[in-house]
């Protein structure tokens, strides 16, 4: 018997199993599933599904069920149709997935259009999917929950940013350098550069001065407005200091140390000190135009944002042939790294985690006191330096925060799913969010264990509290054993500040600024305990 043919008034629960099975084989592996389900409205226009709600049918996963499926089933009853599913596909760009039921029946939308923010903003949304949704090159299956948009240093495949696209010529020429914003990747980082400290010594923080590069490759473009201390190499300096851009690992002799979807991250030198040069390359979704655009966005925002527990920019590169940017060395890596004790390192002890997250809270309450969101905290996205000081890194996905940390909105849903609140999936900005983040930072402190494992139960860390309330463990069977001994009390308070960051309504949510205070005090007096 041949199928009956999908239309958009074809209801979801009378769709076909093999459609059903195919949508699940896209959404299924990369959680992309959630983001679905964050979308879906109810009768009145307001979210149909709570973050407890999306939960539970994350749990039909160790059951061996889709969870997709179980979402289709159960927002069918509401008799809801194929097209209403499409068009929540193609709002979030799954067009693999709208592919599935209706082939080419919608207008796929420019990658590089205008965002509208409420209220207005001109900084930039960038997105990353998995290639099966997206039909393009991403990360492996299974790898989504870390592969949107991390630091070069630990990516696990080749990314792409939706860039925002300036609509009036007139008004971006008139917003000078406001106007020259994009997005892009930052690498890892680390030891001091005193060489250039020295050279940077007696200038004025305030000073600035207008870059302008001559047309003489490819890379021509005008970098204007930024801070003085910010050093222009030429491109054959950084060939010197990388050893020609050796792409050989580290381990090999060469300087290669990760790599991306908009270029490669090389070990370099300038004179004792260590370097990270980030060599940008333009993807064939990605114009050469969209990446300056990127790339001046990365020096405007790094190099007016300064702060000990920020990455810092030392410069940048744009008269060869590939776009450059050059941060210090993070000799100790990202903090998932350390968590994970890659390549055998040491443990981090209960004195130094507590430590860590002061000094990333801090950080994060920095950028929401300057107005920006993060909207991408994690544990990659947090490096140490060779003495294990958090510097919160990556800021590509960074908006700019309405007054008092009004509620914006975006077209775009960005950002790293077992990290995001539940606004935060339905494309609303708030610093809240960045909120929700870093409670599961502190569970992933506590616990020791990634944000996300299919393989294990709960897969995401964020549902540890209701595995607590539901099952017979404590929070003691998942205390993190390499931490040493630690009294159960301390891992409680810090546990008791992830419930009140991980609250599903973000007004309930402790300000960044408060999270730093506790942070502070609870890190004061484990030091006190650790000296008697």
């Amino acid at each position: 018997m041949s199928q009956v043919p999908i239309s958009r008034e074809t209801l979801v629960r009378k769709l076909a199993f093999s459609p059903r099975e195919s949508l699940a084989s896209l959404l299924d592996p990369d959680d992309a599933w959630r983001k679905l389900a964050a979308q879906i409205p109810n009768s009145l226009g307001q979210p149909r599904y709570t973050m407890l709600q999306i939960r539970k049918f994350e749990k039909v996963v160790q059951a061996g069920r889709s969870p997709t499926m179980e979402l289709l089933n159960d927002w069918g009853t509401q008799n809801c149709t194929v097209g209403n599913l499409v068009d929540l596909l193609v709002k979030l760009e799954f067009y693999n997935a709208a592919d599935q039921l209706l082939p080419s029946s919608y207008e796929r939308r420019d990658p590089f259009r205008h965002i509208t923010a409420v209220p207005p903003s001109s900084d930039n949304g960038s997105v990353c999917e998995s290639s099966l949704l997206y039909s393009q090159p991403c990360c492996s299956p299974g790898e989504w929950e870390a592969c949107v948009v991390p630091p070069l240093y630990t990516c696990l495949g080749p990314l792409y940013t939706t860039m925002e696209k300036e609509e009036n010529k007139e008004e971006k020429e008139a917003a000078g350098e406001e106007s020259g914003r994009g997005n892009v990747n930052i690498a890892g980082l680390g030891v001091g550069m005193s060489l250039l400290s020295t050279k940077r010594a007696g200038r004025e923080s305030e000073n600035k001065e207008e870059r302008v590069v001559e047309p003489t490759s490819p890379t021509e473009l005008t970098v204007i407005g930024i801070e003085a201390d910010v050093e222009k190499f030429e491109f054959t300096a950084l060939l010197r200091m990388t050893g020609g851009f050796n792409d050989a690992p580290l381990l090999q002799g060469g300087s290669k140390i990760g790599e991306g979807g908009f270029g490669l991250v090389y070990l370099g030198r300038i004179g004792t000190n260590a370097v990270a040069v980030k060599k940008l390359t333009a993807l064939d979704h990605v114009s050469m135009e969209s990446m300056k655009t990127q790339f001046t966005k990365e020096i405007h925002t790094l190099s007016s944002c300064r702060h000990e527990n920020l990455v810092e920019l030392l410069g940048y590169s744009c008269d060869g042939p590939q776009l450059c940017l050059v941060y210090p060395y993070m000799s100790n890596g990202s903090l998932s790294e350390r968590l994970a004790c890659k390549d055998n390192t040491p443990p981090l002890p209960w004195a130094t985690r507590l430590s860590v997250a002061e000094g990333a809270a801090k950080g994060i309450a920095f950028l929401h006191a300057n107005n920006h969101i993060h909207r991408d905290i994690k544990t990659a996205n947090i490096l140490l330096d060779n003495a294990n000081v958090a510097k919160v890194a990556d800021f590509g996905l960074v908006r700019g925060s309405g007054p008092g940390g009004a509620t914006a909105l975006t077209s775009v849903v960005v950002g790293t799913a077992a990290y995001m609140a539940p606004e935060a999936l339905r494309g609303e900005l708030t610093p809240r969010a960045d909120t929700y983040s870093f409670g599961v930072v502190l569970l992933e402190l506590i616990t020791g264990l990634p944000a996300f494992d299919s393989k294990r139960t709960p897969a995401v860390i964020s549902s540890l509290p209701e595995e607590l309330e539901d099952g017979p463990h404590t929070l003691q069977d998942f205390t993190d054993p390499h931490v040493g001994t630690v009294d159960p009390e301390r891992v409680d308070a810090v546990y008791q500040l992830a419930l009140r960051c991980l609250e599903d309504r973000k007004g309930r949510r402790p300000a960044m600024s408060e999270v730093s205070s506790i942070l502070k005090e609870m890190s004061a007096t484990c030091m006190e305990a650790a000296g008697e």
